[in-house]
């Protein structure tokens, strides 16, 4: 049985890199400049601080993706160079 080898197009890691990047540089701009809490229909109440850690952990996980984007998109052209 032979093995097929299946790549990504480049533009599939451009555009993780942009989207994950685009959004740690709005969570990071959002997080920096919280001044409010947040409240849901009297149901939940979250303190400033709380709303602005919860704004910084998803800026974490952006700027994580986007590294693990990059570090794929480098295993590629890597994998695709021995090939």
């Amino acid at each position: 049985m032979s093995r097929v080898k299946w790549m990504l197009p480049r533009s599939v890691f451009f555009l993780g890199i942009v989207v994950f990047g685009g959004c740690a540089w709005v969570m990071g701009n959002v997080a920096a400049r919280n001044t409010k809490g947040l409240f849901q229909d009297g149901m939940f109440q979250f303190a400033v601080d709380a709303v602005t850690l919860c704004y910084w952990v998803v800026f974490g996980v952006s700027i994580l993706l986007a590294l693990v984007t990059v570090w794929a998109s480098v295993l590629h052209i890597v994998s695709k160079a021995e090939s």
